[in-house]
């Protein structure tokens, strides 16, 4: 008795995980044969969750007044600008919001952790190339 019921098991516990698998489609055989239809069943996958572009959303915040701090130091891997109460982090370019000047400091990574630092006593409203071949100055554009 034990033998008959061991593969009887192991047969519905495989055909149970294929449809609820859904393997080769059987959920949607099954269902389509329960319900006597003969049309195959669309599969509605759900709509893939809206990704955010980081790109997009520097350029929509750099639309109202402040400072943006773009290395040129080639392989540059992280960029932070600490500026009054405010810090803001970036691969290459960051971006303050600002309506006055401030005194900042900008802080480069390289991909071989080597940092360079540059400091602005008085950073004014508009763009600074900073890190130009690797040197510790920033100045405006």
């Amino acid at each position: 008795m034990l033998g008959g019921c061991l593969p009887l098991g192991f047969a519905i516990l495989a055909g149970g995980s294929l449809v609820i698998g859904n393997v080769g489609g059987s959920r949607s055989q099954l269902t389509r044969w329960l319900s006597g239809s003969s049309e195959p069943t669309a599969i509605v996958a759900p709509d893939p969750a809206p990704v955010r572009d980081a790109s997009k959303a520097l350029t929509e915040a750099e639309q109202g007044p402040g400072i943006k701090f773009v290395s040129k130091w080639e392989g540059t891997q992280k960029l932070t600008a600490r500026c009054a109460d405010q810090t803001v982090r970036g691969k290459r370019r960051v971006f303050v919001p600002t309506e006055v000047e401030l005194s900042c400091s900008v802080t480069a990574i390289h991909t071989d952790h080597t940092r360079r630092m540059a400091v602005i006593s008085a950073a004014q409203l508009g763009a600074y190339r900073c890190f130009v071949d690797g040197v510790s100055e920033c100045s405006p554009r």
